[in-house]
């Protein structure tokens, strides 16, 4: 049954990267052992699906599959290699220097680099949502959103919440004419 839910998966994959040609990025299904099955993530020019999803419900796996898309279109995988690597500075910084040195500005400086960077997620989320949106419309993604929220963390529900809000208020807006 996997390997008929990943054909699946690369099936509309392909159907939403097929005009993008060399460059179109490559889907990538993560192991059963993989912490969080029910994941699905862009990094660089991949989208991996947790295999928690492989059984997700067709217009769930359109939305997750052009969000992703959006979050590589839009530039935001970029994004991640600057926040890592100041993640990984800050916690070399701290392993390499004199306690008292690794808790002065020079930590202040990268945390803050840090936070600056995280802070741009909502941003990214709801760009990436809009890409799926302008694809399959409003109440695909508030179908897709809806459906992750059940299955996340209470922490990663709350910004879920945001975005579902933020979409209804769009559907909303659209359907008045607004």
């Amino acid at each position: 049954m996997t390997e008929r839910a990943e054909q699946v998966w690369r099936d509309e994959f392909e159907r939403l990267s097929a005009k993008r040609g060399a460059l179109a990025p490559k889907l990538v299904f993560l192991p059963t052992w993989w912490p969080g099955r029910s994941v699905a993530f862009a990094y660089f020019n991949l989208i991996a699906i947790g295999s928690g999803l492989l059984r997700a419900p067709p217009d769930v796996r359109r939305y997750l599959l052009a969000h992703e898309l959006g979050h590589i279109e839009r530039g935001h995988t970029l994004g991640q290699v600057g926040y890592w690597a100041s993640v990984l500075s800050a916690v070399a910084i701290g392993q390499l220097l004199p306690p008292a040195l690794a808790t002065a500005p020079i930590m202040a400086v990268l945390m803050g680099a840090v936070a600056w960077l995280s802070l741009g997620e909502t941003r990214r989320e709801f760009e990436a949502d809009d890409v799926a949106a302008a694809r399959f419309g409003d109440q695909l993604v508030i179908n897709g959103l809806n459906w992750m929220q059940a299955r996340r963390s209470e922490a990663a529900s709350k910004l879920s919440t945001r975005r579902l809000e933020r979409r209804r208020a769009h559907l909303a807006a659209s359907i008045r004419g607004i």
